[in-house]
């Protein structure tokens, strides 16, 4: 079904669907309703529809209705300060999966989840790739765990300035502006004047990309 309605809406000129970051977490093993993980052959089909309509799968930080938070006294803006970081796992969790090996042309927008974090995970992915790839059965062919992500991965930003800092390091064919609109996280009503603020000093071919 899912990948029945990739098709349809891809032949209406659809070019994004939207999927949970964590499928499992929306399961209740407990209640026995559990969610295949993006490990399991069970979604596959849609992969492949995504694939073969060049649609992007945008996984939005929150979408699998959990949130990051420290302990349930903590202040709500603990949570709000940490959720961007959650996306961080949906991103080695999928870099490190067989979807990104199978399915070459699928590419994931990590929505809403920011930039800063990337160059580490990248840095620490080729790391763990080099000296425990032996033993964990990891393979990228002949490339690093960091070039596939930028093949496949699409990160995207509000406010960041730590992040554009460091495009060298992430790839700015990787990255792109949300404004989040209508959401109190939303740089709405100053996006472009806060963006170009942000981009100040980037080439213009780099402000290009991005926007």
């Amino acid at each position: 079904l899912m990948a029945a309605e990739v098709y349809r809406n891809a032949a209406r000129g659809v070019r994004a669907v939207t999927f949970s970051e964590h499928p499992p977490k929306l399961g209740n093993p407990f209640l026995g309703f559990e969610v295949p993980s993006f490990h399991s052959e069970h979604w596959d089909p849609f992969w492949r529809a995504c694939e073969e309509t060049s649609t992007v799968v945008c996984l939005h930080i929150g979408s699998s209705s959990n949130v990051k938070m420290t302990s349930l006294d903590a202040p709500f803006a603990t949570m709000m300060n940490l959720q961007p970081t959650a996306v961080m796992e949906t991103a080695a969790d999928l870099l490190w999966s067989r979807v990104v090996r199978e399915f070459p042309g699928v590419r994931i927008a990590l929505s809403e989840g920011g930039l800063g974090w990337i160059p580490y995970l990248l840095e620490r992915a080729d790391y763990v790739q080099e000296r425990q790839g032996v033993w964990t059965g990891s393979h990228f062919g002949d490339r690093l765990p960091s070039e596939v992500f930028r093949e496949h991965f699409l990160a995207c930003f509000i406010s960041d300035r730590a992040g554009l800092s460091m495009l060298d390091k992430i790839g700015v064919d990787s990255v792109c502006v949300e404004v989040d609109y209508p959401h109190s996280d939303s740089s709405w009503p100053y996006s472009p004047e806060r963006l170009a603020d942000q981009m100040d000093g980037l080439s213009a071919e780099d402000v290009a990309k991005i926007t």
